[in-house]
């Protein structure tokens, strides 16, 4: 043994010459020696190494069909899990990372918050997060948050990146979010710069400071309703978001949440938002247009007239609207905020005040565009702007005739003035003739009646209408008409008829017929007759 190295893997010289088939002449005669051995025994060799072949055949043959099943139920092992809850004990929650980059965190209740601590590395200064999955962010590419979870903590999976160097970012690819999550910690994703989907769930409340900011490949993003407060720097410096949409849930925006979006073509909020507005340019403000908040560097327009009610343009408002050259800023304005113009394209400003006035105006720090811009005052800008004329119409029976004039500023379109002339009075109706309309008929039993309507020869316009009732006009009955003979034993009926309805009868009864007697049989009944009258006599008379 020497230098540590196995003497059965030590090569000689002779043997490495052997190798390389350079022959000595003791390897020569070593060589014939050997053929000689083994012409001595031919097959027996042969024989054994063809047998153990077979042997090892079957060993693997029998070891790979009976891995089969172990195959198909493979699940993957995890790399690391722990508890990560903020209840308690901090059991609550557990994760576990797999072997496939899958980080999972299960359980109920609030996550714990994490911080970053900064240390020097050599010459550069690096942040670490104290979240317990930390020494595994290379590993980490799914981020699968289950049902129960309500609380993303602070710096979860974001805070990782190294300054004064290159930046370190996770490589979080994906971030699965349940509907019980409420609350999305700050920092809680920040720099995760290979995600570029993302769905918040449905009954989430808050996004919080710096959230997702730095997410690079992040392209769109839409606020559920239901969420109340997005924080500062929330999306901040998403470089691939194009649109964000605002929830009329909304009812508080932290500064710069959309800032540094150099892809943002517009903030789109909700009409119904108490607190907010967004403009035909995608331009996000408050609700009284007095803070404007944010326009989409990526807007289309070359030129932008703000609102004459506008007071103080945030921080970063324009930042990297790099096609923007012209904007129109009223004397309204009080402060503009740090960077609101820095890597703009603006060139021209077009102050709606005078120059002293602008001197006054707050200008905070990074605003190098503006301040070298060629800046128009007032009169400048009025003088490039011509009236036209709008919604001229002539004057008809109750309106005016007149037409709108209106001023528009030449460079972005944004209405100045409107003033209204008249040009002619109204000339009144001119009543015709009256009509009857509604006209119905009086009959036997009901009113009749109809309407005596005026309307005006020039606009046909209704001017009065009156309603005149014509009595009933009773019945005309004709004269009686038998219809049915009266009998000894049945009686008769008569009818008559209204000349002016004939739907109108009125009908009587003709009594019985009486029945027809001899002479003789009246003589006989009057005899009968007198006998009764004479009994009856007696019977008063003597009373029995």
């Amino acid at each position: 043994m020497q230098n540590g190295m196995r003497e059965d893997l030590m090569l000689t010289k002779k043997d490495f010459l052997l190798h390389l088939g350079i022959k000595t002449e003791k390897t020569k005669k070593r060589s014939s020696q050997d053929c000689v051995n083994r012409s001595r025994t031919p097959g027996m060799k042969k024989r054994g190494l063809f047998f153990f072949s077979v042997f090892l055949c079957f060993v693997m043959a029998f070891s790979l069909f009976s891995a089969v099943p172990a195959f198909a139920d493979y699940v993957v092992p995890p790399v690391a899990s722990g508890y990560c809850g903020g209840e308690g004990d901090g059991t609550n929650l557990t994760w576990t990372l797999d072997g496939e980059g899958t980080i999972t965190l299960s359980g109920t209740g609030a996550m714990a918050d994490y911080i970053t601590e900064t240390k020097m590395v050599g010459w550069a200064m690096h942040t670490d997060s104290t979240a317990p999955w930390y020494e595994y962010r290379s590993r980490i590419k799914n981020v699968i948050v289950e049902d129960g979870v309500t609380v993303i903590g602070t710096y979860a999976f974001g805070g990782i990146r190294t300054f004064y160097t290159q930046g370190v970012y996770p490589a979080i690819r994906s971030v699965s979010l349940p509907d019980s999550l409420t609350v999305v910690g700050d920092c809680a994703f920040y720099g995760c710069s290979d995600l570029t989907g993302l769905t918040l769930p449905e009954g989430l409340k808050t996004v919080g400071e710096h959230a997702f900011a730095y997410c690079a490949s992040l392209e769109s993003v839409s606020i559920p309703d239901g969420v109340t407060g997005i924080g500062q720097n929330a999306f901040s410096n998403c470089a691939a978001l194009k649109e964000a949409l605002i929830p009329d849930s909304v009812t508080d925006i932290g500064s710069k949440a959309f800032s540094c979006c150099e892809a943002l073509t517009a903030v789109t909020v909700a009409t119904g938002n108490p607190s907010y507005v967004s403009d035909a340019f995608g331009c996000l403000y408050n609700k009284e247009k007095t803070v404007l908040i944010q326009y989409p560097p990526a807007g289309p327009a070359a030129a932008y007239c703000i609102p004459q009610s506008t007071a103080v343009i945030g921080d970063y408002a324009f930042w990297g609207s790099a096609g923007l050259e012209a904007v129109s800023i009223p004397g309204s304005v009080e402060t503009i905020g740090s960077s609101a113009f820095r890597n703009s394209g603006l060139t021209d400003v077009y102050y709606q005040g005078g120059e002293e006035q602008w001197a006054l105006i707050g200008i905070g720090s990074f605003n190098d565009e503006l301040l070298n811009a060629d800046v128009r005052y007032y009169r400048h800008m009025l003088s490039h702007a011509a009236p036209v004329r709008e919604n001229e119409v002539p004057a008809d029976c109750v309106n005016n005739g007149g037409y709108d004039e209106v001023v528009y500023c030449d460079v972005c379109g944004y209405e100045i003035s409107r003033e209204h002339t008249v040009t002619a009075l109204a000339k009144g109706h001119t009543p015709g003739e009256a009509v009857i309309e509604n006209e119905t008929p009086a009959v036997c039993t009901a009113a009749g009646g109809y309407d005596e309507a005026v309307y005006c020869i020039d606009c046909a316009a209704e001017l009065s209408r009156t309603r005149v009732t014509v009595n009933a006009t009773g019945h005309d009955w004709g004269e009686w008409e038998v219809v049915k003979q009266a009998t000894v034993s049945e009686e008769g009926l008569m009818r008559r008829t209204c000349a002016n309805d004939p739907s109108h009868t009125e009908e009587e009864i003709i009594p019985k017929l009486q029945p027809q007697t001899s002479a003789f049989q009246r003589f006989i009944q009057r005899i009968i007759d007198f006998f009764n009258n004479i009994v009856e006599l007696f019977r008063k008379l003597f009373r029995f």
